[in-house]
């Protein structure tokens, strides 16, 4: 052979291997993984969701083909055909759900284009199924809803649900979130949790399409309980279409759009709420989602219903807990008129730093929350609340009004309070339709120059039925009222009350937390389930830090099957006093006052700031809580004014300490907590 023969084999042969290179990219070429799915052991009962990828390395032909399970055991969620562009990969999610004890083995058929694989491919499934006996309590975790249905989404859109679980047993539970297959995503609450005994998880699902199809998937929640591993699943849905018209939707109106808190001092709380109005003839289902810390929806978060006309209202609390800039929202997810899935946003802006004032104490608003129960149709139920100013200054305010049914019967407007004076206000419940309300009074009064005005939101919640009588003794109450006298600032006291189910059946509800700073509910509180004649209690701590009276209240409210409320208001009253050895005279204050002690908790020193309304002999000590003095700040004769004092403290303990400044008769005590 010539030298110019072998070249052109050579090149014949190239243009051979080059064709047939390129057949394999134009035609489909599948790939699984797995090609074996095994489900484990699994209990009678229970689902277990497993997948398989169906990739196409071609880069030009579209991979089409079909999976079928040939037993009723296993079920594919996405659907029996599918399509695979060039390059690209599909989930084939399948379930398994056991009806009878054993081993079982079985294939999945998928048939397909592809020309590197033999049509069909069979991949193997294997479970071993045990029976239920000791599986565990299968109804210790309540899920709701136990299905989602997102309604339409138009592509490059998104809507928001949410999902609680509650552990609704008397033990600690361990459990985990889950994964889904986009375009659903859990955007809150996944991954592993632990709930104590009557306590909640939310989860927050998002359904965001990026092309028309109607899409399913589980959400798979395992947990363990009493040694037992079990799985429940939510089915979540949701169907995409670029056709639907945007438009301006009026089915819910959400105001206001922004809630704004300003700067709260670190460690401090501070209160907004938003309301969620139906405008529309029929019935709006929808979802409150969950705001990320230092931010936390406290009344009106998860799942709702709201009658024509009705509102919901949602009292959204900021906390924060360091120096910063915040920002979150809360978002409202709701079905249109056209059954549209919709979503609103609440924004939430606040900060904190060091020029945070101390949030003020001139006025005690109690209770703040106001419960009727169910009231029969056409009727009224008046409830009250009360404004007490216990400053040493006068207060100007004014008390708002609430949209119907609910109505302000008598101390509504503006008002002044001297101090120690008391304002009681009348809100009447008058439901001329059937349903669940809620709504709000505002309280707003005028702050000092240094934090400007306020607002105090009463929240109010009501349900309306046709019949004649309505029982809505749910539960006993003992007692009502939990004094707990004089308590040394820097330390505690705990006080207990019990609720007793007093009905035949399960009552579902809990006990909200106190406002205050200085009340904590240490156990029994939170969500729980009170079985028929079940009594628990739940206990409160004072800790109070200024020698002042503290006056509070926590929530007691109960719900049963057929609907009927019932909420019981514990009213918490203390003193913070002195320590041992302090006389603080009822820290008379009348020309005296403290206007900043910062910062508090502190590392390397404090500043007490303060202001005296005559000239006088000013005397700034600090004190253990055993009552043993252990600086004096300032003890000599001050003219009128504003004050300051430094206090750099050295070789001592961490711990609680009380600062007292006298100025002439007037003394005011106060708690200072020192972090090394």
């Amino acid at each position: 052979m010539t030298f110019l023969q072998r070249l052109t084999s050579i090149a014949l042969l190239i243009m051979l291997v080059a064709a047939s290179n390129l057949t394999a990219q134009v035609t489909p070429q599948i790939s699984l993984n797995p090609e074996f799915v095994d489900f484990g052991n699994v209990q009678l009962g229970d689902t277990v969701r497993r997948s398989i990828t169906v990739s196409n390395s071609s880069t030009v032909a579209v991979l089409t083909g079909s999976a079928t399970p040939s037993k009723a055991y296993y079920l594919v969620d996405s659907g029996a055909t599918f399509a695979v562009p060039s390059n690209g990969s599909r989930i084939i999610s399948i379930r398994f759900i056991p009806t009878m004890v054993g081993s079982h083995s079985d294939s999945l058929v998928i048939i397909h284009n592809a020309t590197n694989r033999t049509t069909p491919i069979y991949v193997t499934m294997r479970a071993v199924v045990d029976s239920a006996v000791n599986a565990g309590d299968t109804n210790a975790l309540v899920i709701s809803p136990n299905s989602v249905n997102f309604g339409t989404v138009r592509p490059g859109e998104f809507a928001d649900r949410t999902i609680t679980v509650r552990n609704s047993s008397t033990r600690q539970i361990a459990g985990s979130v889950g994964a889904t297959v986009l375009p659903f995503i859990v955007t809150s609450g996944s991954g592993p949790f632990i709930l104590a005994a009557g306590q909640s998880h939310t989860i927050t699902m998002r359904f965001a399409p990026t092309s028309n199809g109607v899409y399913n998937d589980t959400l798979a929640i395992a947990y363990t309980d009493s040694g037992f591993a079990r799985t429940r699943n939510v089915m979540v849905s949701g169907r995409a279409d670029s056709s639907v018209v945007v438009r301006n939707d009026t089915t819910l109106t959400v105001t206001p759009s922004v809630l704004d808190y300003g700067n709260v001092p670190a460690g401090e709380s501070f209160d907004r709420s938003f309301v969620i109005r139906n405008a529309t003839e029929r019935t709006v289902a929808g979802s409150v989602g969950a705001a990320g810390a230092p931010f936390a929806a406290l009344i009106g978060g998860g799942p709702f219903a709201l009658a024509p006309g009705a509102t919901r209202t949602v009292l959204v609390r900021f906390t924060p807990l360091a120096s910063g800039t915040y920002s979150d929202s809360v978002v409202v997810s709701f079905a249109d008129t056209m059954n549209v899935a919709r979503t609103t946003a609440v924004r939430l802006i606040g900060r904190s730093d060091s020029t945070a004032r101390p949030a003020d104490t001139a006025l005690v608003v109690s209770p703040t929350f106001i419960e009727y129960g169910t009231v029969t149709t056409g009727s009224s139920q008046s409830r009250s609340f009360t404004v007490r100013n216990q400053s040493n200054r006068a207060v100007s305010g004014f008390v708002g009004t609430s949209a119907a049914p609910f109505v302000v019967t008598s101390g509504a407007g503006p008002f002044m309070l001297t101090p120690n004076q008391t304002l009681t206000v009348n809100v009447q419940f008058t439901p001329t339709t059937n349903g669940d309300f809620s709504g709000n009074v505002p309280v707003t009064y005028v702050n000092d120059d240094t934090t400007g005005a306020r607002t105090v939101y009463v929240i109010l919640h009501g349900r309306s039925d046709t019949a004649s009588t309505v029982d809505s003794t749910l539960v006993v109450v003992t007692p009502t009222s939990l004094s707990f006298s004089s308590i040394t600032i820097g330390t505690t006291a705990d006080r207990s009350f019990t609720i007793r189910n007093r009905t035949n059946s399960p009552l579902t509800g809990g006990v909200t937390s106190p406002t205050s700073g200085a009340y904590m509910v240490t156990t029994g509180g939170g969500v729980f389930t009170l079985a028929p004649g079940e009594e628990r209690m739940v206990t409160v701590r004072f800790a109070p830090t200024v020698a002042r009276e503290y006056r509070d209240s926590v929530m007691a409210g109960f719900t049963n099957a057929s609907g009927t409320t019932q909420t019981v208001t514990i009213s918490l009253v203390g003193n913070g006093g002195p320590p041992a050895g302090i006389d603080a005279s009822a820290s008379r204050s009348n020309g005296l006052s403290i206007s900043h002690v910062a910062p508090n908790p502190m590392r390397e020193s404090v500043r007490i700031e303060f202001a005296t309304a005559n000239t006088a002999r000013v005397v700034v000590e600090i004190y253990d809580i055993n009552g043993a003095k252990v600086a004096t700040l300032i003890d000599e004769q001050r003219t009128a004014g504003s004050q300051s004092v430094v206090w750099n403290p050295s070789g001592i303990a961490s711990g609680s300490y009380v600062y007292r400044v006298i100025a002439g008769s007037d003394v005011v005590v106060g708690q200072i907590l020192y972090q090394k």
